[in-house]
């Protein structure tokens, strides 16, 4: 009788797994479609650039970015991706 009873349990642990598993997929497309536009939006205010420091970021706890002119070396901004933040500095 247990045998029938862990039979009956079998399928239902195999779609909990599935379902993590197909959570766990359906998050790493969703914080890669985000990351994507995220650096779109970069680009778009900030243009060419590179990392110049990275602290915590006061709201979040994430990494707010500070960027430079890969050139000229001048402070152009700050970013945080988790909280989707751009400043421009002028």
């Amino acid at each position: 009788m247990t045998n029938n009873v862990d039979n009956i349990h079998k399928p239902l642990d195999n779609i909990r797994l599935f379902s993590r598993l197909s959570f766990a997929i359906f998050k790493e497309k969703l914080v890669g479609g985000k990351r994507m536009d995220f650096e779109i939006l970069l680009d778009a205010i900030l243009g060419e650039r590179r990392i110049f420091h990275i602290i915590e970021c006061p709201v979040c706890g994430f990494e707010e970015i500070y960027y430079e002119h890969h050139v000229t070396k001048r402070l152009l901004g700050r970013a945080c991706s988790c909280c989707n933040f751009v400043q421009r500095f002028s």
